[in-house]
């Protein structure tokens, strides 16, 4: 009896296991799947048929096959040369490549970007795919070796044009403090008069500009035509993350290089979007005051990360980068910028963390969506303060260094006579260039910074009255450098500084 139960149950298994193979390696019509999907998620049937595609023929099996293992092994992921199809100019666009091969649309970088950093990288699978996948999936890589995850924007299964082109559909993305595009743009006067206009009886939203008008303009392709899907054909030196600089200028954190040609024919084509209600010396100002803007608060991180590096050469960071987890692209390396990982790192590195992932970020592309209190308030006014921070940590960190460096002596310390100074063991510190010295003498005196031959490595500063004072010296190794393949070979900084007592003659 217990064979024949054994067996009967063996017979069944078996049974099942066919039966669903049979299943999963059917094809089926756009009948059955609409009458099978009526019942197992009604939503997104009564989505397709209300949509634009449904109405114009296009099937369940148009986008996903007839065949059901497929579907379900590719997750009911389409990919974008099954769009393709129908849409070639939206896609040439959208995966559009410059004559080194490169992809121009920032989306179109979104996934390999995202695949190549350092916190991905270390963040766990359910992390990754909550919170940087959902996002970073518009530049998805199919098999096929096409790009793009086109309802990241025209969302399933209405897929609706309409629906991608309100500001919505970017604030998706677009928001958060490390780009707060949305709400830059939404509290910015273009913003306002748009919600107002479309909010009123018989308002014209389209008075103001949107994220589209400027990121997916009408101009490219012309009025009535589709709106380009390049959303970077008009973007210079704001574009995303940290931004870019022209080629050849140095830069504090990495960040795209952009060649002066690209910038000039990038800017006309903005320029020609905002002439459609500017007046064009209104728009070069506002334009060339924001490129200065992000070229003032790049020039800002140089000397926090001068300062951490300088920290790192003495070996001051507490844990230091040999005492870590290793960071997965740079090893045991100090990284700072955009592979900087969210944690195990010291307490500075943090403080400049918030500044470069945030605060600088505001700062520009808050000029650039005409919102001023977020490029001054969450942008060049935090931004100033963490500067300071990072400098009293920086403080901190080498007073607790036992004994104390200042790396330079002081004496002949008498009023009316000249007290000499000599920071001669500082020559070679650092490891990018000759050094330079800062010197300021605590009685509201200072010398301009001197390169630090042996001849103008000491110096000389009469007091003219005894008593205390605090003498700080700054010695950089200070050409800009900024190599991350090779860490050790950027810039440093160090200040310390030395309370000296001058007596009477």
């Amino acid at each position: 009896m217990a064979r024949r139960i054994i067996l009967c149950l063996a017979v069944a298994i078996v049974l099942v296991v066919l039966l669903a193979g049979a299943a999963s390696a059917a094809t089926y019509s756009q009948a059955e799947c609409v009458t099978c999907h009526t019942s197992t998620t009604p939503g997104i049937v009564t989505q397709y048929q209300d949509g634009a595609m449904s109405k114009q023929g296009v099937t369940c099996v148009s986008c996903h096959g007839d065949d059901h293992s497929a579907i379900v092994a590719a997750e009911g992921r389409v990919p974008a040369s099954t769009c393709a199809k129908c849409h070639a100019g939206e896609y040439g666009e959208f995966a559009h490549k410059d004559a080194a091969g490169n992809y121009t649309n920032k989306h179109a970088i979104g996934w390999t970007r995202m695949l190549a950093a350092a916190r991905y990288k270390v963040m766990p699978d359910a992390e990754r795919y909550e919170m940087c996948e959902r996002c970073h999936n518009i530049g998805y890589i199919y098999a096929d070796g096409s790009v793009g995850k086109c309802d990241s924007c025209h969302t399933r299964h209405t897929f609706s044009a309409e629906e991608a082109r309100e500001p919505e559909a970017c604030g998706t993305c677009h928001m958060g403090p490390d780009h707060e595009q949305i709400d830059m743009w939404a509290k910015s006067k273009h913003g306002v008069v748009y919600e107002t206009e479309k909010n009123r009886v018989n308002g014209d939203p389209d008075r103001a500009p949107t994220c589209v008008t400027c990121h997916m303009p009408t101009q490219v392709n012309g009025p009535g035509k589709p709106l380009v899907h390049d959303v970077s054909t008009n973007l210079t030196i704001g574009t995303v993350a940290q931004g870019a600089r022209l080629v050849g200028v140095p830069q504090p954190v990495p960040m795209r290089a952009i060649t002066q040609d690209e910038f000039t024919t990038r800017r006309a084509k903005m320029t020609v979007i905002c002439q459609t209600c500017h007046a064009a010396g209104f728009v070069k100002k506002n334009l060339d005051d924001a490129d200065q803007i992000k070229a003032d608060v790049d020039t800002m991180l140089w000397d926090p990360v001068m300062r951490i590096r300088g920290l790192w050469y003495d070996n001051l960071l507490d844990p230091l980068p040999v005492d870590r987890a290793p960071n997965p692209l740079f090893g045991l390396n100090l990284v700072l910028g955009g592979q900087q990982l969210y944690g195990g790192t010291s307490a500075i590195e943090q403080l400049f963390f918030n500044t470069y992932k945030y605060d600088h970020v505001n700062t520009f592309k808050g000029a650039y969506h005409i919102n001023p209190d977020y490029s001054h308030w969450f942008g060049w006014a935090r931004v100033n303060v963490d500067r300071d921070l990072i400098k009293g940590e920086e403080a901190k960190l080498r007073k607790l260094e036992m004994p104390y460096d200042v790396g330079f002596t002081a004496k002949n310390l008498v009023a009316g006579k000249k007290v000499r100074f000599d920071a001669t063991r500082l020559l070679g510190w650092g490891n990018a260039s000759p050094n330079t010295f800062a010197w300021w003498f605590g009685d509201g005196s200072s010398e301009g910074t001197v390169t630090a031959t042996p001849g103008m490595a000491k110096t000389t500063h009469v007091y003219t009255a005894p008593g205390t004072y605090k003498v700080q010296l700054t010695c950089s190794d200070s050409d800009l450098v900024n190599d991350a393949a090779q860490p050790f070979l950027c810039s440093a900084l160090r200040t310390t500084t030395l309370t000296v007592k001058v007596t009477k003659k």
